[in-house]
């Protein structure tokens, strides 16, 4: 129960508004207060990707090397359980003709890091 009492003092604004505006006694414990919390507050967190994400990205005809696998990089970061032969080959699929994609052919990279 002390975390209960401690939780508020993490708390401004809006949340704080909110917590306080709970009914008198409906917390009777920390996890009711985090599935309150949860409820109140699921459509603020953070949602993770799922490899289709990456499916929508091309490399653009003036976008340089650097900038696309970046902002590629970026997305796969950000999916759960991503195979990293399905990032390479995905990596393969999207580039634009040229000598980057020609080496990558000739001697695919062991992993992210390696390409």
């Amino acid at each position: 129960m002390i975390l209960c009492q401690v939780f508020p003092t993490s708390l401004k604004g809006a949340t704080l508004t909110w917590y306080r505006g709970l009914p008198h006694q409906s917390i009777d414990s920390f996890d009711t207060l985090v599935e309150c919390f949860n409820s109140q507050y699921a459509t603020s967190q953070l949602h993770c990707l799922t490899s289709t994400a990456k499916a929508s990205l091309h490399q653009v005809d003036d976008e340089p090397l650097r900038k696309f696998i970046d902002k590629f990089g970026q997305i796969a970061v950000q999916i759960r359980n991503l195979n990293p032969e399905v990032v390479l080959h995905s990596m393969l699929l999207v580039l634009r003709p040229g000598k980057f994609i020609d080496s990558l052919c000739k001697k695919p990279p062991n992993g992210m890091d390696e390409l």
